[in-house]
């Protein structure tokens, strides 16, 4: 039985050239549902039989039509089926290719074999399998695979964390010294948050406690 798995590309380089290699996940060991039954592919050198690498990129799973690429390099990466997509110098194939770079096309599958009955595991079974064409298609199944894995998400958020000078925790030691002192202490957050001076939070002390009078 012939089986296919559908995946989505990440992050588009629309910097790369014509002729430049694009990286692609194939598979993952992320589970797809089979009527009810969790089918998960064993990703590891043992699990995957890449013997038929490379493998050849064609459209919509039609072997009908020659390949318009092939994938190269295909490793086995324990999680994960990587490898490095070539497209032909074929009319078709370069304007698929840049379809593919400028986020048109944004999933392909996958055609596989299972290897052997699977070993049972929690909801469904992981199998041995081989891989034998990935095809451009237009709907994903698996969103942790998919081309420019490597690359950084738009949406990634860089945190900076600035380190207290000594001088800083200096005057929030006093701040918050002085306002237990004066049993205020549900101000020293606020003053320390806003940077006030030692002065500064003297004087908004003074305020709260001529208010409570």
């Amino acid at each position: 039985m012939s089986l296919t798995r559908t995946i989505e590309f990440g992050t588009i380089d629309r910097s790369a050239t014509s002729d430049a290699l694009i990286p692609a996940t194939l598979a993952t060991s992320a589970g797809v549902d089979r009527y009810g039954v969790l089918e998960v592919l064993d990703c590891t050198t043992t699990g995957v039989d890449l013997s038929r690498a490379p493998l050849p990129l064609i459209v919509a799973h039609d072997n009908s039509k020659l390949s318009i690429g092939l994938v190269e390099q295909v490793q086995a990466r324990g999680d994960k089926i990587t490898g490095m997509v070539r497209f032909s110098t074929s009319p078709e194939a370069q304007q698929i290719r840049a379809d593919v770079v400028a986020g048109i096309h944004r999933s392909l599958s996958v055609g596989y074999k299972l290897l052997d009955a699977g070993t049972p595991i929690d909801r469904g079974f992981l199998y041995r399998w081989q891989p034998h064409e990935v095809s451009i298609v237009p709907i994903p199944a698996d969103p942790q695979s998919g081309f420019f894995r490597s690359q950084p998400s738009i949406n990634t958020m860089t945190q900076t964390t600035t380190q207290p000078t000594p001088a800083t925790q200096t005057r929030e030691a006093d701040i918050l010294a002085l306002c237990k002192r004066h049993s205020v202490p549900e101000l020293a957050n606020g003053l320390i948050s806003e940077g006030a001076t030692i002065e500064a939070a003297r004087s908004a002390i003074l305020n709260e406690l001529a208010t409570r009078d």
